[in-house]
Parts: structure tokens; C-alpha cells; sequence
């Protein structure tokens, strides 16, 4: 019911230690775990992740067709540390969690069920430069689940230059439904994990308008940041019901639901120059662009946009829409691509307001430039002079 999802779920679950080097473990599903895979495991009530170490064998023996859902003793190749009762079983490898994936440059729009984009339990992550609009539950959901499914926690995950418009409506899980970019560990009764366990989360230059709940929620975190974004009108929708939640919570989420920006059970984390406005979108300019020319068949080329812009501000050739990054109030930079300069033109740059109600920019003129037929680019070498045997230097002529 996502729109689109990364998620790393567990191989193994209810682990459960039987000496220094051997766990009886459930396999999830028919997953295998080859011998010599590194395995790590998840505490159920923090979410912390536990480093394991280097499958030596299993009992029964790894098969290609193994007994779904059937009781596994694990030995490894040294000691463990101390796994708590009915701990959550992951890859420790990087490769197998998703590392150097990106969702990227996506529109996600009325989503009546679930997520407009989930991350879950995986490392190395980029969401940037998406469009996610309208959707029940959290627009960006960084989410961890403690029990049931022992999710693994996200590590090294930057969420960065999205824009997230009219996000959160009534009908989803309230754990699931804390924010428009929602970070969190949760166990399966929707209960908050009492750890940091996720790391190195960067929430940056995204924008944020009519969020129903809190703009941004960052929980059971350590180290990261939240920085730079801009967060227009949020808390919609007060009369949303709180529904699946323990109520022993009711109190804490009622409390952070009309922040802009909430935080729990983190450590370490920055916090620094994100804006909020309960108005009206501020209008943006363009007064430049650098470089502002480029001669026909140039291969792709970054230009740097000046003027007064907002987190997801989206730079534009005349009508195709440009990758952006948000640099200050004052500067983004745009890749153009190479199809674009294939042949000369005056083309005009615009900046779109991420706000649908917001005033965008006027324009800027970039040109790509003709050739000169028979134009020379490279000066010619040294030579000597039959005649004078004094060296002569030759320049080309244009």
C-alpha cells in the first residue's frame, strides 16, 4: 500500500541464545542465510542493533528449500556478545540492505492507504528531489518495527531537496501518521522503542506545506541532523483520531503533533537553521545565472541560480524541469542537460515556487551558443624557421 519502498526485512527472528557462540532462531519465511554470512541482531525493546558475527553452521543444514518458518540452531565462528531473549535476526552486510540506493526525482501523488515513500530497516540510503502529495499516512517514512517484523534499524539515510504538499489524512495508524517525514522505531502494537537506534539520519532542505500533523518527527535516533528545511502551515488536521496506539502513549503524541518539528529519544543530533511559517508562502526571484551561455553539443552542465528561493525550489529550461539542489536562501544550482544544448537557442530560466499557492520567479536568458564553421580552439606548437633558424611561434587564427 506504499507508493515505493526500500525495506530490509528480517531473514530470522525470536532468537534466542543458547551458549557463547550458538542461537535457535525462526526462519522468516523460507529465507536462507548461507554459512559465512555475517549476521547482526535487533534488541526488541530499544531497536538497537547488536553486532553479531560470521555464521559457521546451521542445524538443519542451509538448503534451497527450506522448512518455512522452521526452528534453525545458528553456531558461529566466535564468541557473542549477550543477545537478549526473542531478538530480531539481520544482514549485517551493507550490500544486502539496500547500500548506494536512491529514490530520486518521483512524483507521488494520492496515496488513500499507506506511505507516499517507505525506508526501512536499510543503510546508505538518498530520497531527494521527490514530489509526494496528498497521501493518508506520512509522505517520507524512515521506520523501523521492533517486533513481529524486526525491522533493523536505518543507518547513513539522507532525505534531502524534497517537497511534501498536503501530506497526512484521516485512516492510518498513528505511529504511522506522526509527520509528513516521520523517523522512527516502533513495535508492532504501534508502541515507541526506547532506543536510538537509528543513525546518522539527515532530514535536509526539504519543504513542508499543510502538513495534518507535525511537519517533521525525528525519534530513536543518534547522531544526524535536521537542518535547513522550511516547514509552511502544518497541524491541518487536529481532529484526526487516535486509533491502534497503547494509550499510554496518547499523551506524548497529542503533545507533538502541533509542532513544526518534534523530537524523541535521540542523542547527537543537529538541529540548526530550519524555517516555519503559519502564512502565506513567500514569493521567490532570480536576478542571475552563472554561467549564462554554453556553446551547442556541450555535455551536461551545472549552472548556479541567484536570487531568494526556499528548500525545493525547482529550476526550469523553458518547460523541462531541471535537477535542483537547494544551496542557501540565495543560490541553487541546476543541472542542464546535454540534450538541451545540442543546438543553439536563447532559452529561458525559470525558478517554481515548491508551494502550489506560492508566486515563482520571473526569468533568466541562458544561451547556447553556435559554432563557428571551421573554428580553430587549440594554439598551434613551436616550430623553427628553414630561413632564419630562429624559433618562430605560430598562432591559429579564428
Amino acid at each position: 500500500d506504499d507508493a515505493m519502498s526500500i525495506n530490509s526485512l528480517d531473514p530470522a527472528y525470536n532468537a534466542n541464545q543458547s551458549g557463547p557462540r550458538t542461537v535457535t532462531v525462526t526462519r522468516r519465511f523460507q529465507n536462507r542465510f548461507p554459512n559465512g554470512t555475517v549476521l547482526n541482531f535487533i534488541n526488541p525493546q530499544t531497536g538497537v542493533e547488536i553486532s553479531g558475527g560470521v555464521l559457521e553452521s546451521q542445524a538443519p543444514p542451509d538448503s534451497n528449500s527450506p522448512v518455512n518458518e522452521g526452528q534453525v540452531v545458528l553456531t558461529f565462528a566466535a564468541d557473542l556478545p549477550t543477545i537478549p531473549a526473542n531478538a530480531g535476526v539481520n544482514f549485517a552486510d551493507p550490500a544486502l540492505r539496500a547500500a548506494q540506493s536512491t529514490i530520486e526525482d518521483n512524483v507521488v501523488e494520492d496515496t488513500p492507504f499507506g506511505h507516499g515513500i517507505f525506508v526501512g530497516g536499510s543503510v546508505q540510503v538518498t530520497v531527494q528531489r521527490n514530489l509526494v502529495k496528498t497521501t493518508r499516512c506520512d509522505g517520507i517514512a524512515i521506520r523501523q518495527t521492533t517486533k513481529q517484523f524486526y525491522d533493523a534499524p536505518v543507518h547513513d539515510v539522507t532525505v534531502r531537496d524534497n517537497r511534501l504538499i498536503n501530506v497526512l489524512g484521516p485512516g492510518c495508524g498513528t505511529t504511522k501518521s506522526l509527520a509528513s517525514i516521520n523517523v522512527v522505531s516502533i513495535d508492532d502494537l504501534f508502541g515507541f522503542a526506547t532506543g536510538p537506534a537509528n543513525t546518522n539520519v539527515a532530514v535536509m532542505n526539504n519543504f513542508i506545506a499543510d502538513s495534518g500533523r507535525s511537519g517533521i518527527f525525528f525519534g530513536a535516533a543518534s547522531g544526524g541532523s535536521v537542518q535547513g528545511n522550511y516547514i509552511s502551515r502544518w497541524y491541518t488536521q487536529p481532529t484526526l483520531a487516535l486509533w491502534n496506539l497503547d494509550p499510554m502513549w496518547n499523551n506524548q503524541v497529542l503533545a507533538d503533533f502541533p509542532l513544526p518539528i518534534a523530537f524523541r529519544n535521540t542523542t547527537g543530533v543537529l538541529n540548526v537553521n530550519n524555517q516555519t511559517n503559519s502564512g502565506p508562502t513567500p514569493a521567490i526571484s532570480l536576478t542571475s545565472v552563472t554561467p549564462s551561455s554554453a556553446p551547442a553539443g556541450s555535455p551536461d552542465t551545472t549552472v548556479t541560480l541567484n536570487g531568494s528561493f526556499l528548500p525545493g525550489s525547482v529550476a526550469f529550461l523553458g518547460s523541462t524541469a531541471l535537477q535542483t539542489t537547494y544551496v542557501s536562501a540565495t543560490q541553487v544550482t541546476a543541472l542542464l542537460p546535454s540534450a538541451e544544448l545540442k543546438v543553439s537557442s536563447s532559452r529561458a530560466i525559470t525558478v517554481q515556487n515548491p508551494d502550489p499557492s506560492g508566486t515563482s520567479s520571473g526569468s533568466a536568458v541562458f544561451q547556447v551558443l553556435a559554432k563557428r564553421r571551421g573554428q580553430i580552439t587549440s594554439i598551434a606548437h613551436r616550430t623553427r624557421s628553414a630561413w632564419t633558424r630562429k624559433p618562430m611561434r605560430v598562432i591559429a587564427a579564428r
